[in-house]
């Protein structure tokens, strides 16, 4: 799909490509503790997703609202969570 706009790179990228997946051996961040601001939602719950694809050992979820946190838990594997 090409974007609806002029755009100055040649290639557009709607989904994950295999050199940025995370579940990839080399980006690996197994044993790592990763701390997200502004977890409760949009990029934020995103990035703690996809470390917890990474294999990080300890995600730390930083937001607002406590409900929107611990929403953002509970689609992420049963881990270790502050």
């Amino acid at each position: 799909m090409q974007p609806p706009f002029p755009c100055p790179t040649a290639t557009w990228r709607n989904d994950v490509y295999p050199a940025i997946d995370a579940t990839q051996p080399h980006l690996s961040q197994a044993g790592k503790t990763i701390i997200i601001t502004g977890a409760g939602s949009g990029i934020g719950r995103e990035t703690a997703l996809t470390f917890a694809k990474a294999g990080a050992k300890h995600i730390i979820l930083i937001g607002r609202t406590a409900a929107t946190l611990l929403e953002t838990q509970t689609q992420i594997p049963a881990g270790d969570f502050c």
